[in-house]
């Protein structure tokens, strides 16, 4: 069973926070426990990108990249004429190069598109200050990666 609270003073971040940390079962199984967040912030920042794109007026479209070598890239979102945001998202405060590379290798083989490689994270007091992450990939809290979906910078 997971538990949910709503932190209401997240402003424009992670609304909802897994209680794992305080509950005994979970807190005891360690990594398990915090490997619940990563799939609650997936379906968040899903859900965040389809709510953003239908208050512009836009259908909700937005893909999941899986091929058959096991590449892997959480959302594919198109944001214009042939640019494409390619997102990782990850419910983490230490965002690392290593967290881009599937994107970043989606990004060199997507001929005659303009790619952006973007890993969201929650924002907060802890969250990363840098935005640049690796050559070519930026870490931006989920409130920028909006900004990116309304064409924005």
């Amino acid at each position: 069973r997971i538990l949910l609270r709503l932190d209401e003073g997240a402003g424009d971040g992670w609304p909802v926070e897994p209680l794992v940390h305080g509950h005994p079962d979970l807190r005891a199984r360690g990594r398990q426990a915090e490997q619940l967040e990563e799939p609650l912030f997936e379906g968040f920042v899903a859900s965040e990108i389809a709510k953003e794109q239908l208050a512009l007026g836009r259908s909700r479209e937005f893909y999941h990249f899986r091929d058959y070598q096991g590449l892997e890239v959480d959302f594919v979102v198109p944001a214009g004429h042939q640019h494409l945001l390619l997102v990782e998202a990850k419910a983490t405060r230490t965002v690392l190069p290593r967290m881009a590379r599937p994107a970043l290798s989606l990004g060199a083989v997507a001929k005659g598109h303009r790619t952006e490689v973007i890993v969201v994270h929650p924002s907060g007091p802890n969250a990363p200050s840098t935005r640049a992450i690796a050559p070519g990939a930026q870490a931006l809290p989920l409130a920028k990666l909006l900004d990116r979906v309304r064409g924005g910078s």
